[in-house]
């Protein structure tokens, strides 16, 4: 299946017509994980990243010298932990089992596992440790005792006025100013060298589903952008983004979801107010279609806000585009020339080889 997006008719048909000719196999599944938990970084500071993320719309659940762990409004114990290290770096990310029998599975099947230990943070359970092809750990839980879901703010999108339909009479709008209610951590996306092993790894060791794949002009897949497989019970579009190429392994970003555009323009304006990085946004994503806002921590890494985000189904087909800047975005700021925290040769490899300042993003640019 071709996925549409605006720009792809600078494609002729001919062009169109290698697209899926090369598809992304997917192996037999050791375990489908249910969900993504918790991020793992090692910073130099633990201090300004505290006061980041909290500003971002995270909760600080726990915090020693060494460590720190924030939890979203949702029913992880902690979505992103910190610990202290002499360089800043990504370590990880962890999944959520379905059964502590998938622990079992993966520690006695996949090169370099280990055995099936107790996680002494927050929420407690176990855990198996994992290296994916990139060298990023995977860390796979069962039996984290869940907690009652925080109670937002606002639980419904703001009532909007439309030329046929006048819900809001009398009064205004008037979003609280505030940080961005950040439900859970929704997907990261990761680069490396050798996309094919990497996305082999994945669907094979966590049963991830490839939802949409980028491709290069005679059809060789550079980018999964991979979806859970919960059966009939809808998955996000992506929750693990998987490109090759790159001559190191990089952390590209990872996102956490929200309620609406307002939650996500509000907490610009909270962001922009104590002086953090922007980088890009508002707009919105064409593959998982998402709105979006990116920013940078003080340790150069990138978060996303996103809300409206697509959801499906396992049986739903894979769809395979062009790895182009016209993919990328449906409207919003362009790419932006530079990043802040990232020399042009880091930001050209975190942004999957596509050179933001070259070609038009549309036909009409």
């Amino acid at each position: 299946m071709t996925f549409y997006y605006p720009g792809i008719e600078a494609h002729d048909s001919a062009d169109r017509s290698v697209l899926g000719t090369k598809p992304v196999v997917r192996p037999e599944a050791l375990i489908k994980v249910d969900r993504i938990a918790h991020l793992v970084f090692e910073v130099e500071d633990l201090g300004p990243q505290e006061a980041f993320m909290q500003d971002f719309g995270l909760r600080t659940v726990e915090k020693s010298d060494t460590h720190l762990f924030m939890a979203g409004s949702g029913v992880d114990p902690f979505i992103y932990c910190a610990q202290k290290g002499k360089v800043s770096r990504y370590v990880g990310a962890a999944y959520v089992a379905n059964s502590a029998s998938d622990l079992e599975v993966l520690a006695r099947t996949v090169e370099g596992a280990s055995a099936v230990e107790d996680f002494e943070g927050p929420g407690g359970g176990s855990r198996v440790i994992l290296t994916d092809p990139f060298g990023f750990k995977v860390y796979v839980m069962h039996g984290q005792k869940e907690k009652p879901v925080d109670e937002f703010e606002r639980e419904k999108p703001l009532p909007v006025n439309t030329p046929f339909n006048k819900q809001r009479v009398n009064r205004g709008q008037r979003p609280e100013f505030r940080p961005t209610n950040v439900f859970k951590l929704g997907h990261i996306v990761l680069r490396g060298q050798d996309f094919q092993s990497a996305a082999h790894w994945y669907m094979r060791t966590l049963g991830v589903i490839p939802s949409d794949v980028n491709c290069d002009h005679d059809g060789n897949p550079r980018m999964m952008f991979g979806r859970l497989d919960r059966g009939d019970q809808p998955a996000d579009h992506h929750t693990v983004a998987i490109a090759g190429g790159a001559p190191e392994s990089v952390f590209v970003h990872a996102a956490f979801e929200t309620l609406d555009i307002d939650e996500i323009g509000q907490g610009q304006q909270y962001l922009a107010s104590k002086g953090w990085d922007h980088n890009w946004g508002i707009g919105r994503h064409i593959l998982g279609s998402q709105l979006f806002d990116y920013w940078f921590d003080p340790h150069g890494f990138e978060f996303e806000h996103y809300a409206d985000g697509d959801v499906y189904t396992a049986d739903h087909p894979t769809g395979y585009g062009f790895t182009d800047r016209s993919g990328i975005w449906m409207w919003g700021p362009d790419l932006p020339m530079t990043a802040n925290k990232l020399s042009p040769e880091e930001r050209e490899t975190k942004r999957g080889g596509i050179d933001p300042r070259s070609g038009k993003p549309r036909p009409w640019m």
